[in-house]
């Protein structure tokens, strides 16, 4: 995870239902901690579409549909999108946004449709 996050890595997640948003922002430190704690098993992000733009002078951008498993279980579901620069030592995540919508029930199509 250490050599996948640029140095100045930041993430951003708009989560909640929608009458009730919240923004949360994680920083690099707190990325690689939460993804070294893992157990297996623990988190399965699956993504269910998704689209690369690259800039033939080292940037990346992909956007994608997904729903994240938490133990097993459907939890959320909505739209990240990563922004990448290729340096010397190759592609690093420079930002990473998210929309967080929780399923509670509902199917995937009805919380997170296909745009």
């Amino acid at each position: 995870m250490d050599s996948l996050l640029h140095a100045e890595y930041h993430g951003v997640s708009l989560q909640g239902q929608r009458d009730h948003r919240n923004i949360y922002v994680e920083t690099r430190t707190k990325a690689i901690s939460d993804v070294a704690s893992l157990k297996p098993n623990d988190w399965d992000v699956r993504m269910l579409s998704a689209s690369t733009q690259i800039d033939p002078n080292g940037m990346a951008h992909v956007w994608t549909r997904y729903v994240f498993y938490l133990k097993g279980t459907p939890n959320h579901c909505g739209y990240e999108s990563y922004t990448l620069y290729q340096g010397a030592g190759g592609w690093e995540v420079v930002s990473f946004t998210d929309t967080d919508n929780p399923l509670n029930g509902r199917s995937i199509d009805e919380v997170c449709p296909t745009l």
